[in-house]
């Protein structure tokens, strides 16, 4: 019986440490599938930080993109408007110089035109003059070269004077 007895205690002392290899095994599988785990989800993790760093890194690229080539927008729109004023400007001057020179084409030709009409002027009024003077001469030396129109001019006179004369004295 004893033998018995010891077959069943070694064969319960093997199961005891079957059920203690298996609960250590069980025990060792399940730390390492704990680390597995664990590694499987750093390494998610990893993959998710790089993704999301990737990304980031793309979108500060395009940003940056997107600046320069609004820098280069605002620098051409900056170089159209001037170019425009310069434009405007040659054109504003050009504009005035060949007003200015229109106007002083104009203004000697009104000077010109104002001189000859002044010499004209200065030419009928010193030949009317002449007539004038030749009229009266002509009439002078007609008057004076006939004694019998100058007599009766000085008894019309003579007698002019004389009626004043009276009718002053008279009144």
């Amino acid at each position: 019986m004893r033998a018995r007895e010891y077959e069943m205690q070694s064969v319960g002392k093997e199961g005891a440490e079957a059920r203690q290899t298996l609960a250590a095994q069980t025990d060792h599988a399940n730390r390492q599938a704990e680390y597995a785990d664990q590694l499987e989800r750093r390494r998610y993790a990893a993959n998710l930080g790089a993704q999301r760093d990737a990304r980031a890194a793309e979108l500060q690229r395009h940003e940056a993109s997107l600046a320069r080539q609004e820098e280069l927008r605002r620098r051409t729109l900056r170089y159209e408007a001037e170019l425009r004023e310069k434009t405007e400007l040659k054109r504003a001057e050009a504009e005035a110089t060949a007003r200015a020179r229109a106007e002083r084409e104009t203004h000697d030709l009104s000077l010109a035109r104002m001189r000859a009409e002044a010499a004209e002027r200065r030419e009928t009024l010193l030949r009317s003059i002449g007539v004038s003077f030749e009229t009266a001469g002509a009439g002078l030396r007609a008057f004076l070269g006939d004694r019998e129109q100058m007599a009766r001019a000085v008894g019309i006179a003579s007698a002019l004077a004389l009626g004043v004369y009276g009718a002053r004295a008279a009144a």
